[in-house]
């Protein structure tokens, strides 16, 4: 079961990646999910958010200058740059697929810009303490050199605009108030590329990129679903401490929200009504590890997904601590190729996790791109993790009532001297309902049991009778009528003279009225069982073999069986009846007692 379920986990292009049986049986059964940061929800690129408009002169008709464009700069620092080998250990701060987003919408003549400029070379410098990238190129015997800062410190350096391949004075107002624009981005967890050239001591800039990590589109969805099946995730939003750790996004914030200001100002603890808030935020790292560990005290299966230091410390409480999988470095090779190689192995370039928390982790879920990873292959994961513990579990209960069941029917004539079933009726109930059954949740996907029977891991025989009575009752109760039935003709003077077909057809119906209401718990249900492909199959299948037996005489004689007129045959399905009405009656009772 685990296994065929753990291969489905993985069938995707980002798969999951849950590294032991224990974390998938406690995803099957988790009832809190804490998010300590944005991990799940970006998807680890830089894309291009816009370009900081300079003034331009398009509206001009005057022709363009003999500079180079902007798209054209850009052309050539990706592949100068991509041309550039480095041995670091990791890279971080690469816009690879948000500059190829622009020139992608701003098309050059690759041509041209091989034949016009020469002599590229890419390098890093380091001026002030502040690392920036450079490419020089020669363009008709005149050298330039294009830099990319990371911040916009250098933006109040310029001199000037490069606008449209012209050189433009700016005054010194403009710049500075470009320059306090894009601080804001940053302050807002945007990055910034800024663009400037450089031509003997003049610096003009050619314009300012802003990125931002890709949100994950069906986040909210798959927190949807992750909550219809009674999972509680609760976002910690702003507590990130580290560098580069994407926080949870705005928009990901669900209400009910609370602060710790709120808990402080009414000397409440930080547990106060705890499972009544979506959303904290301004906790410290004591205030989170008290709620995860007060979550677990109450009794919950709790996951922590997260990918900073406070996660590790997350990770000890935690039943399954959960992270994204690490962005890992490459050589660089050429654009395209590089891209390339980098998506099929899926490392994109962006803020990737540490390797202690890697070794840590339970899971690993790839950040989330294309409509896939993130908290959507969470949920999937969750999914297939409950399908197969439901799957597991709904197979003991079945195995269980198929013993008590047979037992006292193949068993209690053998004890009164009466042997009416034999090993032949056993091997046919072997192999038309109990080897369909296995095959039907050795990966069955349809049916949906009660979450009470999916913690059945753990117990022994006692107590999983004892966590089934209500079962074990019923089918005894049914039972009873089995055997009391054919003594009903009696009172009207005729004696019953087809055994063996009775007592072969009715347990054959009652065991199918188990299997529907071990699969399915009411019978009110049918919609469901008539949508169930296995469902049908198995009762169908079962049926015919019935029928077969009755319909031809050399099969029905080696099962003893003759015949069953139509009145005798309406008893056969009173057992199975009387089953399902004292499943009924057990649950009305329960509930009545809840």
């Amino acid at each position: 079961f685990y296994v065929s379920f753990m291969r489905r986990s993985a069938i995707n292009v980002s798969p999951a990646a849950l590294r032991s049986i224990s974390a998938f049986d406690n995803l099957g059964g988790l009832d809190v999910l804490f998010v300590l940061d944005g991990s799940l929800f970006s998807d680890g690129f830089y894309h291009l958010k816009e370009l900081v408009r300079l003034d331009s002169s398009e509206n001009e008709t005057e022709p363009r200058g003999e500079l180079p464009s902007l798209p054209e700069l850009m052309y050539m620092y990706r592949s100068s740059e991509g041309k550039a080998l480095s041995a670091k250990v990791s890279v971080t701060e690469k816009y690879h697929r948000g500059i190829d987003e622009y020139l992608s919408d701003n098309p050059v003549d690759e041509t041209k810009i091989k034949i016009r400029y020469s002599e590229l070379s890419y390098y890093i410098s380091s001026e002030g303490g502040e690392t920036f990238e450079n490419v020089s190129f020669s363009d008709k015997g005149r050298k330039y050199v294009m830099r990319l800062y990371k911040t916009p410190h250098a933006i109040s350096g310029c001199k000037g605009l490069m606008v449209d391949g012209r050189w433009r004075d700016a005054g010194e107002g403009l710049l500075t108030k470009l320059e306090g624009q894009c601080a804001k981005r940053i302050l807002a967890d945007e990055k910034l590329m800024v663009v400037t050239l450089l031509e003997g001591d003049r610096e003009a800039l050619a314009g300012v990129f802003s990125f931002a990590e890709g949100q994950d589109k069906r986040a909210l969805q798959s927190m949807q679903e992750l909550e219809k099946k009674g999972i509680r995730v609760i976002v910690f939003a702003q507590s990130v401490t580290e560098r580069n750790v994407p926080a949870v996004p705005k928009k990901f914030y669900r209400a009910p929200c609370v602060g710790a200001e709120d808990f402080l100002a009414k000397g409440l603890p930080v547990t106060y009504k705890f499972g009544s808030f979506s959303t904290y935020y301004g906790l410290d790292e004591k205030q989170i590890e008290l709620i995860i560990s007060y979550a677990k005290g109450l009794g919950k299966t709790v996951a922590v997904a997260s990918f900073t230091e406070l996660g590790e410390q997350g990770a000890e409480a935690a039943d399954v601590f959960i992270t994204s999988s690490p962005i890992s470095s490459v050589f660089s090779g050429h654009l395209d190729e590089e891209i390339k190689s980098m998506e099929i192995g899926g490392v994109p370039t962006g803020v990737s996790c540490k390797q202690t928390l890697k070794e840590k982790a339970h899971a690993l879920i790839p950040r989330p791109f294309g409509g896939k990873g993130g908290l959507f292959n969470l949920w999937r994961s969750v999914r297939f993790a409950e399908l197969a513990r439901q799957n597991l579990g709904g197979f003991f209960r079945f195995s269980l009532a198929m013993l008590f069941l047979r037992v006292i029917v193949f068993l209690a004539p053998l004890l009164m001297g009466n042997v009416i079933l034999d090993a032949k009726h056993m091997l046919f109930f072997l192999t038309f309902i109990d080897i369909p059954v296995f095959m039907m949740l050795s990966g069955n996907t349809d049916i949906k049991f009660s979450k009470k029977h999916g913690d059945l891991f753990g117990l022994g025989f006692k107590e999983l009778v004892k966590k089934e009575r209500e079962l074990m009752i019923s089918l005894a109760v049914a039972s009873v009528a089995l055997f009391f039935i054919p003594y009903v003709p009696t009172f009207f003077g005729e004696q019953y003279l087809y055994n063996v077909e009775y007592y072969f057809t009715a347990l054959t119906f009652l065991q199918l009225a188990a299997l529907y209401d071990i699969c399915y718990g009411s019978v009110l249900k049918v919609g469901e069982a008539l949508r169930n492909k296995w469902m049908i199959a198995i009762t169908a299948l079962v049926i015919a073999a019935e029928l077969a037996l009755f319909w031809i005489d050399p099969l029905g004689a080696l099962m003893e069986i003759q015949s069953n007129p139509p009145i005798y045959l309406l008893l056969s399905f009173l057992p199975g009846a009387v089953f399902l009405v004292a499943r009924g009656v057990m649950r009305l009772r329960s509930k009545k007692i809840e």
